[in-house]
């Protein structure tokens, strides 16, 4: 099987998982002990570890100033950078900026 005929197997859930992040209006926010980014960049962070725990990847939050999740063992590693806030939708949308 080719490796997009396997994701499209996965396709419903990653899209219901990725409606779950862009729900999150993790907008930078005022620090808060705990939560250097604010409470909504943290509630991201938490909620793509947490997808990321669910397909079997070993997560770690560090401090609430980033994560990462880990596939496999060994010496060889490859890494995907990302982020999960976002900046503040403004004015001018002709649909919800929250909604997948």
């Amino acid at each position: 099987m080719f490796f997009g005929q396997k994701i499209l197997r996965y396709k419903d859930e990653m899209e219901a998982d990725l409606a779950k992040l862009v729900a999150i209006p993790s907008v930078c926010g005022p620090a808060e002990p705990g939560r250097p980014f604010g409470a909504e960049s943290a509630r991201a962070l938490g909620a793509i570890l947490k997808i990321a725990d669910g397909m079997g990847l070993a997560t770690k939050n560090v401090g609430n100033y980033a994560g990462h999740a880990e596939y496999g063992a060994g010496g060889d590693m490859a890494a995907v950078d990302t982020h999960v806030d976002v900046v503040p939708a403004g004015s001018g949308w002709d649909t919800d900026p929250l909604c997948l």
